[in-house]
């Protein structure tokens, strides 16, 4: 590892090599220049699959343990009221990210300055595949065949949510759709078991790629401890074999997630505690009551969702899918005799997750306790239920009307963290500058959610990396000027 000595010290260093951390290197990758990476280094596709998926990689939806693995260096300590956990995986949190690929359209609470441009987004979208679910492919050059359920039940809500006051769409997937691509998506209709064609896309993939080709300075096995300043930026780890190891730098860019940022500055003393915002989560169905005989699902894949909101709520409604009923079916274990009638019910079950705003949600609370990171959950004063009971309510009138029964009793409702749409500890404009930096720091550089000015509804990763981006942007030019 990188010794004291003033020549050793790295001029870029990257601390977490999830979507935020990857984004960054990218963008200076672009510019010519060799970034350092460091990472927890797990290797997520070690995991326990059965025998008929022995050969598949682990791209599940929320579905890989390794991703969230820890390794016993590490001195986190979960409270059972929160449901969020930090990754330590190379690639971190994108091998279980659900490919939601959607950037917020509403900047109006962010400061002027901490917008990302186009350049920014552009940044993130070619780095990125994608393409949006379309049901008339041949109309759209980056069409993903959508469900044809979902369609049915998509055309059935569009036809009222105007007059309801809400706005549907389509989901963008971050999926592999490239005619001249090895991993173009195949719709196997697998996504939620392991993706046998590794289509969705994976940080840890891009890391690969640019390690062999030499674009990038890779550290994998470290766990990032503390930080503190002085001529250099001096980043306190430890190793695989539980070392404390030290590397210097001019500039850090800081990676790790929203609540591995947390615990390494309240390891190193720079604040007590650290609050890290959510936007509470809902898991749910709505039930086709009429007959689906008609409907056939060939070729399409099984992240093809669609999205209705309101300023208040987001939902994203699934298809039906196979994968379910393989996973009822090992979960209780069900005799071959009801397999037929299951796949009849489930067939019917459109999977929805739903979100409502900060102000409708608890928090996330990262504090240092006898040297152990404790992090507990706080609900903010009001229940989840009750945070989600008039909007859940109003969208189930509309989807009553187009033939679908969803209450909200049957919904779960996560813990905070749950949807893994949590961050804003740090926002910028009020608790950080435009660049990222909280007051205590000078050379280093949070890029992950914890810098966001305002957490949207729905999905945060793209524009959490554009952010990412822009902030490297601004770093690059100011260091010019």
């Amino acid at each position: 590892m990188t010794s004291n000595a003033p020549n050793s010290i790295v001029k870029y260093l990257i601390v977490g090599s999830g979507p935020s951390g990857v984004a960054v290197a990218n963008y200076l990758i672009v510019k010519g220049i060799r970034p350092t990476i460091l990472d927890g280094g797990v290797e997520a596709r070690n995991v326990n699959l059965s025998n008929s998926q022995a050969n598949r990689s682990d791209k599940t939806w929320f579905g890989s343990a390794m991703s969230y693995y820890q390794p016993p260096s590490s001195n986190l300590f979960y409270e059972n009221n929160v449901d969020a956990r930090a990754s330590f995986a190379r690639g971190g949190f994108s091998r279980v990210w659900g490919a939601t690929f959607d950037f917020i359209n509403d900047y109006s609470d962010w400061p002027n300055e901490m917008i990302p441009t186009k350049e920014d987004i552009d940044s993130v979208r070619n780095l990125v595949p994608h393409g949006t679910t379309s049901w008339s492919v041949h109309n759209n050059i980056d069409g993903l065949d959508g469900s044809a359920r979902s369609y049915d039940f998509f055309s059935r809500v569009l036809r009222g949510s105007a007059r309801a006051g809400w706005i549907v769409e389509p989901s963008t997937i971050a999926i592999d759709n490239s005619p001249a691509s090895n991993h173009r998506c195949i719709a196997c209709k697998q996504c939620l078991v392991g993706c046998p064609n590794d289509s969705i896309w994976f940080a840890g993939d891009v890391l690969t790629v640019w390690d062999s080709l030499d674009l990038i300075d890779y550290r994998p096995g470290f766990v990032v401890k503390q930080i503190e300043e002085g001529d250099c930026v001096v980043v306190h780890m430890t190793d695989s074999d539980n070392k404390w190891q030290q590397i210097h730098a001019d500039k850090v860019f800081l990676a790790t997630g929203a609540i591995s940022t947390a615990a390494i500055v309240v390891q190193s003393k720079l604040q007590k505690e650290v609050i890290i915002r959510d936007t509470s989560t809902a898991i749910g169905a709505a039930f086709q009551m009429r007959s689906s005989s008609s409907l056939v699902d060939e070729g399409h894949h099984s992240l093809s969702q669609w999205w209705i909101h309101s300023p208040r709520l987001l939902a994203q409604i699934y298809p039906p899918t196979e994968d379910l009923i393989s996973i009822m079916v090992k979960r209780f274990r069900l005799h071959k005799i009801f397999h037929r009638i299951l796949r009849l019910v489930v067939m019917r079950v459109h999977p929805v997750i739903a979100y409502v705003p900060l102000k409708s949600s608890g928090y996330v609370r990262v504090q240092l306790v006898n040297e152990i990171v404790n992090i507990t959950g706080h609900s903010g004063g009001r229940s989840p239920r009750s945070s989600f009971k008039e909007e859940l309510s109003q969208l189930s009138k509309l989807f009553l009307k187009s033939g679908y029964l969803m209450h909200r009793f049957m919904f779960q409702f996560k813990a905070p963290g749950g949807g893994y749409h949590h961050g804003s500890s740090f926002p910028q404009g009020s608790l950080s500058d435009h660049v990222g930096r909280p007051k205590f720091f000078r050379s280093v550089h949070i890029v992950d959610s914890s810098v966001l000015p305002s957490l949207p509804l729905g999905s945060i990763t793209p524009t959490v990396m554009a952010n990412a981006v822009r902030i490297a942007r601004t770093v690059l030019s100011e260091e010019k000027s």
